[in-house]
């Protein structure tokens, strides 16, 4: 996203963006974003109203590639991002995909991913990470060969064709449950290009990131913390054989990430 013409934040999934949307809101910055149907629907709700614990049900947010941000607000602005460690973001990632899922109603879905076992959840390998046609096509075989889904979801239906993410929601619930979980098997590699130029914040150090901002906006910044998962439960942990298992996929993608990228 465009923030207050002044930088693009490069919102990636589990690294705080639902935090940092949320927070430049409170903080009155002006946010842009390919989706320009997100920002119409969040100038429609006071958030100084909501109670932080149920954001989600009200922000409208997503991810959008840097390539693309690029193509719709130029080249010339720094760029941000958080890092943080791969196994934990994919793991808190799994976690918030059950959250979501649950809050389909689909519990045939959301069962069958809580209970899922190791190589179940790596139902994939690296080739059919490649494209998003790619893991459409894995996703539906999987979901069709559990019984998941009655017939194929075509990718189309994630068009902006609809006024609002609600009435998406609403009308392709199974594209939805698609889309989500095709945001979790997603490298990161696909938002963030291994694009040089990354202004990259640790996770576990976001005060730098408050300060940065503050200082180019000149406009006191603080983040507020939403995570609407942690308290997700599954028989999955994140131990030496999930990581083995993660690797064994995402090595490809993650590894010109931390030599080229991270600072």
């Amino acid at each position: 996203m465009l923030v207050d013409n002044k930088f693009i934040y490069l919102s990636l999934p589990r690294r705080g963006s639902t935090s940092f949307h949320y927070s430049c809101i409170l903080n009155g910055l002006r946010v842009q974003n390919i989706n320009d149907s997100w920002n119409q629907f969040n100038s429609t709700i006071d958030f100084t109203k909501i109670n932080e614990n149920t954001i989600m049900d009200f922000i409208q947010h997503g991810h959008e590639p840097l390539i693309e941000l690029g193509k719709k607000f130029g080249f010339e602005y720094p760029i941000i991002a958080v890092k943080r460690d791969r196994h934990e973001t994919f793991y808190s990632l799994y976690k918030h995909i059950l959250f979501d899922l649950k809050r389909t109603g689909d519990n045939k879905i959301y069962e069958h991913f809580k209970n899922i076992t190791l190589d179940e959840l790596f139902f994939y390998n690296t080739q059919n990470l490649l494209t998003k046609k790619n893991r459409w096509d894995i996703i539906n075989d999987y979901l069709l060969e559990n019984k998941l889904i009655e017939h194929r979801v075509d990718i189309s239906l994630t068009s902006p064709i609809f006024k609002n993410q609600k009435e998406y929601f609403i009308k392709t619930l199974k594209a939805y449950i698609v889309n989500i979980i095709d945001i979790l098997i997603t490298p990161s590699t696909y938002w963030h290009n291994n694009d040089p130029n990354i202004i990259w914040f640790d996770i576990k150090n976001l005060k730098e990131m408050e300060m940065w901002i503050s200082n180019i906006t000149q406009k006191q910044f603080q983040l507020k913390q939403v995570n609407s998962s942690k308290h997700m439960e599954t028989n999955l942990k994140l131990d030496s054989d999930f990581i083995k298992k993660y690797n064994s996929i995402y090595d490809y993608y993650d590894l010109p990430k931390s030599a080229k990228t991270l600072i």
